[in-house]
């Protein structure tokens, strides 16, 4: 692994835990607002840089004109990754006091880093103005200089400065920037060594100074450099960790662990430190040495009469992982009933309050989650668990209240952004969902965490168009990582942007990943074939089976690829010889039975397909039995295969899914329903659940109760891209009696599907009611020359509302 990576991270670390503060005193008239600035000041101090916002608030809130005041505001805002909102206090600042020269450099500083040098030359000119021989200010123009390419004027100046201080690492950053844009780092390394002893003393100086001595290759000295920065800065973990992770990259594992243990076991009492060394032996020794080393922690902490709290925690939430969730359910109960401290008592609450949510058991959960809010009502993780609890019981609007409460208090919180978002969707206020998930996305800097389900969360929408530029922003912030990664390609082999999904397999291949090759081969492989270059493909699929895992996995791409290329007796050939060393190979007997299929032995696939159902502990067998079954209208014996099916797993959402569309083919709508609403219940963002679930409570059941609950559903779907979603909200407004409120949502409809019958007869039904009789003919005739999805109940009312709306009105007598 390169270093320039980790030294971004440190980097971006530092640039938010740090910075210089140009605070300038100055005395006001109105002693509250200047009480409330020093009190600001020392929330600074203190860390405390929430807090200090809001006395800087107070401050300006009671002289507006606070300059200083204003200026610290927004060096908190920069710290705290604020940069827009930054930028618009410091150009207040600027504006209200011409000779406030901090405000002046900082400005020039976000405009250089923004390449934009025109208007950052405006505010260094004005701070030129003002003190021309200033070192700080000349600094300012010698980075101005350099930003500019003038890397001559950019030495000179720095160099005047260091002539008037010298050591000055701020004028040798810039020479040192100089020699590394014009290939130099050994005279790059050459002026940061002549730092002063105070120079070397600044983190950002350091992470540079690495970054030289990466380019020049000089592991012996990185090593040194490292050792030094960990004794240099000992109350900054960062440097430790960046050094671990760099001699891992050059594949010194024992090394790597060496320092990770020394730097734990001269912090005995660093809980941190502990914790970083058994995540450290969970991802390269194992789960088994990782625990034991935590049992010894904790046996020492004990023994010493020291807190062994956060490592019971530790041990307790790795066995949940390991799946010995009893075990880790009993322990979190001892670690609660043990300790008298409150705030680890609510602590291990929540952590078995989270177990107790993913195996289901909400009641317990929602106790244990009550009883932290009572102590802490503005608990934020205890407030986000409840509205967990809330969304699986379909209490979304519950949820959005406890999420608004957390963000009060966590106003940056993506993860909370996001769970808002999937709540306000659920409450059918999409154009609130869009809006969160998008600040979502801002907060955490296009991370994929909060941007693939803001992706997801178009595409259910039909914005696809939208999702895609989303998606594109996440891969520019994130080009490694193999979920954005595999989502690009997918898109792209789905509009058959062959070229573009090769583009993403060789990315894939130059990652680190050891298995991503693999994957990136099934990418070129597909885009190959989807230009016909079948043997291209083939030969690619068969040189990547290099293991048994390998062809396991490859198997389903390598049959696709026969059949592409009209080779099915080849693909028949190797299935067979797969079956022959392993009978009970179920993906074989699946794809066998396709490809027979494929060739009309209709016979045969069924027996294939059987064999595959019959095999234990699988479903994918039942699956494709099924789906044959439904397919060739046997839907009897389909019903039996799904239900064979769900016998062994009760929560498969496809056979779930086939099953609703089997009771409904069969007229059993009662219990479709019943199905759809356990699906629903498992999966509420599911836009196909809760289209079809509304659909069937409005036209199937149509009581008053039914027809509130697909109305409550189908309100996620009035902003919607997806025509059929729309069609389905517009028409419950109908059988509500809401005609105008239908109207535009069935014409939007009706104009995408003009080849759906149901379409076209939803919104003639619609204009009829309103008594527009020539637009409402028009359009339920064309419903009836189309008929699609449409029932004979539906084609019966349309043909007898054309005839009633063509028949002449009856004539009144006049007396």
């Amino acid at each position: 692994m390169p270093l320039a990576p980790l030294f971004k991270q440190v980097v971006t670390y530092f640039a938010l835990s740090l910075g210089v503060l140009f605070l300038v005193g100055c005395s006001s008239s109105e002693e509250r607002a200047e009480n409330h600035y020093k009190r600001g000041l020392e929330l600074v101090e203190e860390g405390e840089l929430t807090k200090a916002s809001l006395e800087f608030r107070n401050a300006l809130k009671l002289n507006s004109d606070h300059v200083d005041a204003l200026f610290a505001f927004g060096e908190i805002q920069e710290r705290q990754r604020e940069i827009q909102a930054a930028y618009r206090v410091y150009t207040a600042v600027a504006e209200q006091d011409p000779n406030h020269i901090p405000v002046r450099l900082k400005l020039t500083y976000m405009l250089l880093s923004a390449n934009q040098t025109e208007q950052a030359r405006k505010f260094l000119d004005e701070a030129l103005a003002l003190d021309a021989e200033a070192p700080e200010i000349k600094v300012a123009k010698a980075t101005y200089e350099l930003k500019s390419g003038n890397h001559d004027a950019a030495e000179q100046i720095a160099k005047e400065v260091l002539k008037a201080e010298p050591g000055s690492k701020e004028a040798l950053v810039v020479l040192a920037s100089s020699r590394i844009a014009a290939e130099d780092p050994a005279g790059a390394l050459e002026y940061l060594d002549s730092a002063s002893e105070e120079g070397k003393d600044d983190i950002g100086f350091q992470v540079l100074r690495l970054s030289v001595l990466e380019t020049l290759g000089d592991d012996a000295r990185i090593d040194e450099s490292f050792a030094d920065l960990v004794e240099r800065f000992p109350d900054t973990p960062q440097f430790n960790q960046t050094w671990t992770q760099w001699h891992l990259s050059k594949g010194r594992t024992d090394k790597a662990e060496e320092i990770i243990r020394r730097y734990a076991a001269d912090r005995s009492d660093d809980d941190v430190a502990q914790l970083n060394l058994v995540s450290f032996l969970i991802s390269r020794r194992g789960n088994d040495v990782a625990q034991t080393e935590l049992e010894t922690i904790i046996k020492t902490r004990q023994e010493a009469g020291g807190d062994a709290f956060p490592f019971k925690v530790a041990l307790g939430q790795m066995h949940f992982v390991l799946d010995k969730q009893d075990e880790a359910i009993d322990l979190m109960r001892t670690v609660l009933s043990e300790t008298d401290d409150a705030e680890q008592k609510n602590q291990a609450r929540i952590v078995l309050a989270t177990m107790l949510i993913q195996n289901g058991n909400y009641a317990r959960a929602d106790e244990l989650v009550n009883e932290v809010i009572e102590e802490d009502d503005k608990n934020v993780e205890a407030l986000r668990l409840r509205a967990t609890i809330k969304l699986s019981n379909n209490d979304s609007a519950g949820a959005v209240d406890d999420i608004l409460l957390s963000l009060n208090e966590a106003p940056n919180d993506a993860r909370l952004r996001v769970m808002l978002a999937g709540a306000y969707e659920r409450n059918g206020s999409t154009i609130l969902a869009e809006e969160q998930y998008a600040k979502a996305l801002v907060l955490d800097n296009n991370s994929p965490e909060a941007g693939l389900p803001m992706v997801q969360f178009l595409f259910r929408h039909g914005k696809a168009e939208q999702a895609e530029r989303v998606l594109e922003s996440i891969r520019e912030r994130h080009p490694t990582n193999r979920q954005v990664l595999n989502l690009v390609a997918q898109q792209r082999l789905a509009r058959q942007d062959w070229v573009g999904a090769q583009e993403i397999a060789d990315i894939l291949r130059n990652t680190d990943e050891s298995d991503n090759s693999a994957f990136a081969d099934r990418i070129t492989a597909a885009a190959l074939g989807g230009q016909d270059k079948h043997d291209e493909s083939l030969d690619l699929l068969k040189n990547s089976m290099t293991t048994p895992e390998d062809e396991a996995r490859l198997l389903p791409d390598l049959v696709r690829a026969y059949v592409q290329a009209g080779k099915q007796g080849v693909a028949i050939d190797h299935l067979n010889s797969v079956l022959a060393k392993e009978p009970d190979n179920v993906l074989a007997q699946v794809l066998l039975g396709s490809v027979v299929l494929s060739e009309g032995r209709t016979e045969e696939a069924e027996e294939r397909l059987k064999s595959a159902a019959a095999i234990e502990g699988s479903v994918l067998g039942n699956t494709s039995l099924a789906q044959f079954y439904f397919a060739t209208g046997k839907l009897e014996e389909a019903d039996a295969a799904i239900r064979s099916g769900l016998a062994k797993d009760e929560n498969n959402t496809a056979l779930r899914l086939m099953l609703t569309s089997v009771l409904q083919q069969t007229e059993k709508f009662d219990e479709a329903i019943e199905e759809y609403e356990k699906l629903f219940k498992a999966d509420p963002d599911s836009t196909i659940v809760a289209n079809d679930l509304a659909s069937l409570l409005s036209e199937r059941r149509g009581d008053e109760a039914s027809l509130e609950r697909a109305f409550e559903i189908a309100q996620r779907f009035r902003t919607s891209e997806v025509p059929h979603y729309v069609d389905t909200l517009g028409w419950i407004y109908y059988l509500r009696g809401e005609y105008s409120s239908a109207l535009p949502l069935l014409r939007n409809a009706a104009e995408k599907l003009p080849n759906l019958g149901l379409a076209q007869f939803h919104y003639g039904m619609t204009l009829a009611a309103l008594n527009q009789k020539e637009q409402a003919i028009t359009s339920l005739e064309k419903s009836l020359d189309l008929k699609t999805l449409m029932t004979e109940k539906d084609f019966e009312l349309a043909r007898s509302t054309v005839e009633r709306l063509k028949s002449p009105e009856p004539q009144t007598k006049s007396n």
